[in-house]
C-alpha cells in the first residue's frame, strides 16, 4: 500500500501539492478558530445531542429543527466520549468533511472532463471562497456542508450511470448506491432535495419509462433504507419534517431569484466576505476585487451558454445525445437556484441554502478556463485563462486571510459574532451554586455544552420558530427552584424591559453585571393571596360591553376582546360589588396568545369617582409570570399579571395604553387576588 501511495505521488506532484495546500489551509483555519472563537450555540447544538447520544438516547433530527437529521451527532458523540466537550470534539467533524470534499469535486471533473479541468477544480477548492473555509473550520452551519459532500458523491455515481458505458449487472450496482446514498443525504438535510431533483430528471431524460425499471425501483427501496430513521421519525410524528418546508407565490420567487444573485451568491464565491457563515456583517473587501470576481464568473458562465447553446437545447427535446455532462451541472445549478428561491426560509444573508450549488460550480468554471486555455489562439487563450485562474485565486485566498485577521479581534469576536468570553458569566454562576437558567439561545446552548451540562440553560421561550416547539431543556429549568436570567445586550430581549415586566409582577431579585452580561437571580416571589370569587362582579367597557361578563365566567373558552387593533384609551372597569383588599389581577389571555394588552395601567377607586394609579405596565411583554419561585415566561398558557401594594378597592379600572395592529386586545379570564394575611 505504502508502494502504491508512494507511485500515486511521485506521478502526480503537481496534484498532490495542491491537495496538500487544501489540507494546509483548512488547517490553519481550523486551529485559528480553535483558538480565537468560542463554540457557537449553533455548534454547541449538535454536540449536546451527542452528548445525549453517549447518556443513551437516539435522536433522529435535530431538537427543534425536523428536516435535519443526526449523523452528525452520532459522529461528534465518538470524540465528546475521548476528549470531553470541548471545541475540537465538534469541529473535527466539518474539517474533515472540508478535506473530502476537496477530493470528490477533484474526482468528479476528473472523471467528466479529464486531467486539465480536474487539476483546476482541485485549486479553486483547495484554496477555496472564504464560505468554504468557515464551514471546514467551524460548524457554522450544522450539517449542510455534509450534505454536499453526499451530494457531489451522487453527482459521481449519476454521471456514471447516465453517460459511462458498463453491464447491466454492474449499472444496477450503482443504481443501489445511488439510491442508499440520495436517501442517506436525505436524512441528513431535506436540502438534499436539491440533488434528487437532479437525479430524476436525468433518468427521465436517459429513460422517458424509467419508473417501470426495475433498477429504479431497485433504486427506490434502497432510499427508503437510507433514509429509515427519517421515514420512521415522520410516521410517529405526523409528518413534520414537511410541515415547516414551505414554498412562496410566483412574485416572492422571483423576487426571491434576484435577491439570489445581488446578495447571496456573492457571498458563498467570495465576492463578499463575512466573518462567519450566514452572518450579515461584512468585512471590507475592496470593491474593485468583488467586481472583478463576480466579471470572471459572468463571463465563464457565459462562454459555457454560448459555446453549448446547441447542447443546453437539448433541455427542449429531453435528448441524451445532446445533453452532456456539463449540461447537467448546469441543470443542477437551476434546480437549486429554484427551489432557493421557493422556500419560506431564504433570505439575504441565508447562504447556507443555496450551498448545493458549489457542487457544481468550481467545476464549470474550471471547465471554462480550460475550455479557453485549449481552444483559444494559443498565445491569448493561455494568457486570458491563466490570468483568470491566477485572479481568482488570489481573491479567495485574500478574503481567506481577511477573515483570518478578523477573527484575531476581541471585539469582532465579542461584539460583531456576539460570541463574548463567558468564563467569568460561568465562574460567577458557580459561586451563587446557581445550575439551572434562562438565556438567548446564541447563548444557551453554548454554556451547556461547554459546562458539560453542569449549568443548563433554557431559551426563555421559543424566539427563533414562534412557539412551535418548545425549546430544549425548558422543563429543567422551569422545575427548578433556583435560577437565573442572563441577558446581553445586543441577543433578544432588553435586560431593561425584562425588568421593567420583573418589578410589575411583584417579588424581589438581585442584579450583576458581568462584563457584557446582565443576570437577574436570587429570586423571591410576591405574597397574594387566592383569587376571589367573580361571585357579584360587574363590569364595563367601551368595547364590546355586551361581552364583558365573558372575562369572568370562568370559561377560559370565552373572551371578552375590543374586536379592533389596540390603541389608546380603551378601559375595562370591574365592580367586585364590595370593598375588598387586593394584592394583583392577572388576565388570562386563553388561545388568543397574540391579544395581549401591549401597555396597560391599572387603576383601583372606592367610589369610581377618585382613581389610585396602582400599577403601571408602558411594554408589555404578555406572559411573565411567578412559578416554582421564580418568574418565567408562560407561553402555553399566556396571561398578564400586575401585583402592586394592597389596597382597599371596590372599583378596578384597566386602560390600555399603547397600539398593537392587527391585534385585539382579550381577557378571557380576569383574576383579581386578595391580599395575604
Amino acid at each position: 500500500m505504502l508502494k502504491k501511495a508512494y507511485e500515486f505521488v511521485r506521478s502526480n506532484v503537481l496534484l498532490t501539492m495542491i491537495l496538500l495546500t487544501g489540507v494546509i489551509l483548512r488547517l490553519v483555519f481550523f486551529f485559528r478558530a480553535y483558538e480565537k472563537l468560542p463554540v457557537s450555540s449553533e455548534e454547541a447544538w449538535a454536540g449536546l445531542m451527542g452528548r445525549h447520544i453517549l447518556d443513551g438516547e437516539f435522536p433522529v433530527v435535530y431538537w427543534g429543527q425536523s428536516y435535519m437529521g443526526t449523523v452528525e451527532s452520532f459522529f461528534q458523540s465518538i470524540f465528546i466520549y475521548l476528549f470531553g466537550t470541548i471545541p475540537f470534539s465538534i469541529r473535527v467533524y466539518p474539517l474533515l468533511v472540508g478535506i473530502l470534499f476537496i477530493l470528490v469535486t477533484y474526482k468528479i471533473a476528473d472523471e467528466i472532463y479529464g486531467r486539465g479541468v480536474s487539476l483546476i477544480t482541485a485549486s479553486l477548492v483547495s484554496i477555496p471562497t472564504v464560505y468554504l473555509s468557515i464551514c471546514t473550520s467551524t460548524v457554522s452551519a450544522d450539517q449542510y456542508l455534509s450534505t454536499v459532500l453526499v451530494g457531489s458523491s451522487a453527482i459521481l455515481l449519476l454521471h456514471r450511470v447516465i453517460y459511462m458505458p458498463m453491464p447491466e449487472d454492474k449499472r444496477m450496482r450503482y443504481y443501489i448506491m445511488l439510491g442508499f446514498l440520495s436517501g442517506f443525504g436525505f436524512w441528513i438535510h431535506i436540502l438534499y432535495i436539491d440533488y434528487i431533483g437532479l437525479i430524476l430528471l436525468f433518468f427521465f431524460i436517459q429513460d422517458k419509462i424509467f419508473f417501470l425499471r426495475k433498477r429504479f425501483w431497485a433504486f427506490t427501496l434502497f432510499f427508503i433504507i437510507g433514509s429509515l430513521p427519517l421515514i420512521f421519525y415522520n410516521l410517529t410524528h405526523n409528518f413534520d419534517t414537511f410541515s415547516v418546508t414551505k414554498g412562496v407565490g410566483l412574485r416572492m420567487t422571483f423576487l426571491k431569484m434576484i435577491m439570489l444573485f445581488e446578495a447571496v451568491i456573492p457571498v458563498l464565491l467570495g465576492m463578499k466576505v463575512t466573518p462567519y457563515a450566514d452572518n450579515p456583517n461584512t468585512l471590507q473587501l475592496p470593491m474593485h476585487l468583488g467586481a472583478i470576481l463576480g466579471a470572471i464568473y459572468v463571463a465563464a458562465f457565459s462562454y459555457i451558454i454560448i459555446t453549448r447553446w446547441k447542447n443546453i437545447l437539448g433541455f427542449i427535446t429531453l435528448s441524451l445525445k445532446r445533453i452532456g455532462p456539463t449540461e447537467m451541472l448546469l441543470a443542477f445549478v437551476l434546480i437549486s437556484a429554484v427551489i432557493f428561491s421557493r422556500g419560506e426560509r431564504s433570505n439575504s444573508w441565508a447562504v447556507r441554502y443555496i450551498l448545493p450549488v458549489i457542487s457544481a460550480i468550481p467545476i464549470l468554471l474550471s471547465f471554462a478556463i480550460y475550455d479557453v486555455w485549449k481552444n483559444m489562439k494559443i498565445f491569448s487563450g493561455r494568457v486570458i485563462a491563466g490570468a483568470a485562474l491566477a485572479i481568482v485565486l488570489t481573491i479567495q485566498l485574500y478574503g481567506n486571510g481577511l477573515v483570518y485577521a478578523a477573527w484575531g479581534s476581541p471585539k469582532m469576536v465579542s461584539e460583531t459574532l456576539e460570541l463574548p468570553d463567558d468564563r467569568p458569566l460561568i465562574a460567577f454562576l458557580d459561586s451563587k451554586g446557581i445550575t439551572r437558567a434562562y438565556a438567548h439561545y446564541w447563548i444557551s446552548f453554548r454554556m451547556t455544552y461547554e459546562t458539560g451540562k453542569r449549568i443548563i440553560c433554557a431559551q426563555p421561550y421559543d424566539e427563533r420558530y414562534g412557539g412551535r416547539y418548545k425549546p430544549k431543556y425548558t422543563d429543567e429549568v422551569h422545575n427548578s427552584s433556583v435560577v437565573a436570567f442572563i441577558f446581553h445586550p445586543t441577543l433578544g430581549i432588553p435586560y431593561d424591559l425584562f425588568e421593567e415586566n420583573l418589578r410589575v409582577i411583584g417579588g424581589s431579585y438581585k442584579k450583576e453585571t458581568i462584563g457584557p452580561y446582565t443576570v437577574f437571580y436570587d429570586f423571591v416571589s410576591p405574597k397574594i393571596g387566592e383569587p376571589l370569587s367573580p361571585e357579584g362582579w360587574f363590569a364595563e367597557s367601551n368595547y364590546s360591553p355586551e361581552d364583558v361578563r365573558n372575562a369572568f365566567d370562568r370559561d377560559v373558552l370565552s373572551r371578552w376582546a375590543t374586536k379592533s387593533p389596540q390603541r389608546p384609551g380603551a378601559f375595562f372597569t370591574l365592580n367586585l360589588g364590595k370593598n375588598q383588599r387586593i394584592a394583583g389581577i392577572s388576565m388570562a389571555l386563553g388561545r388568543f396568545l397574540s391579544d395581549a394588552p401591549r401597555g396597560v395601567i391599572v387603576e383601583t377607586s372606592m367610589d369610581k369617582v377618585s382613581w389610585k394609579e396602582v400599577a403601571k405596565l408602558p411594554r408589555n411583554m404578555g406572559t411573565l409570570v411567578w412559578k416554582n419561585g421564580h418568574p418565567l415566561f408562560e407561553m402555553e398558557n399566556g396571561r398578564t399579571e400586575l401585583i402592586f401594594e394592597p389596597v382597599e378597592a371596590r372599583y378596578i379600572k384597566i386602560t390600555q395604553t399603547s397600539y398593537a395592529h392587527p391585534f385585539d386586545w382579550t381577557i378571557a379570564e380576569l383574576y383579581v387576588y386578595e391580599h395575604a394575611s
